[in-house]
């Protein structure tokens, strides 16, 4: 994972680089290492951790912010906001972040994308997660439903809007649901 996530520092240095941005003091750190945990993580199972308060995004704008925080907390709640964002706006949205020339641009455009100041994403962010989350475990939940009483078109229609719409991890669950159909058949 360190090493996918290091990996990804480069990768959005070069981005910086060759749309001739600053590297350093460019956006806020914390939506730097949320982009690199996401990005490490994309293939992973997504279980929800746990996050005992969400820290203001302006205290962790710089590095040594980040680091003067030592928390685990800071870069769990960093991977979950980025999370929050392409769940509800897509991936679509983050170059548009990537491509701001400041930190102050990066919170005005994550402002228009969201629809929210920046205050109201940072206080609704986890529960959106929390319910997203909640609301794809019960299509599982009803897909396997729909198995047991062999109604397989019904599973696979929720199976394709998750295709369609979905984390990466989800959709390979559903695929994984999937292949289970094609089997009972």
């Amino acid at each position: 994972h360190s090493l996918h996530h290091e990996y990804n520092h480069y990768s959005l240095h070069q981005f910086a680089i060759a749309h001739k941005l600053s590297v350093v003091d460019r956006i806020p750190k914390w939506f730097e290492e949320g982009l690199c945990e996401l990005i490490a993580y994309r293939n992973r199972t997504y279980h929800f951790p746990h996050l005992d308060e969400v820290i203001d995004f302006h205290i962790m704008d710089s590095n040594v912010d980040l680091q003067e925080i030592a928390s685990s907390d800071a870069y769990l709640q960093s991977y979950l906001s980025v999370q929050s964002i392409v769940n509800a706006h897509g991936l679509e949205a983050i170059p548009e972040l990537l491509q701001s020339k400041t930190v102050d641009e990066v919170y005005k455009k994550l402002e228009f994308i969201t629809e929210k100041s920046l205050v109201e994403f940072q206080h609704s962010f986890l529960d959106e997660l929390i319910a997203d989350r909640e609301e794809t475990d019960k299509k599982f939940a009803l897909i396997q439903e729909l198995i047991s009483i062999e109604d397989y078109e019904q599973a696979e229609n929720i199976i394709n809007e998750i295709k369609e719409n979905g984390l990466v991890y989800d959709v390979g669950r559903a695929i994984d649901d999937q292949l289970g159909i094609y089997l009972n058949r």
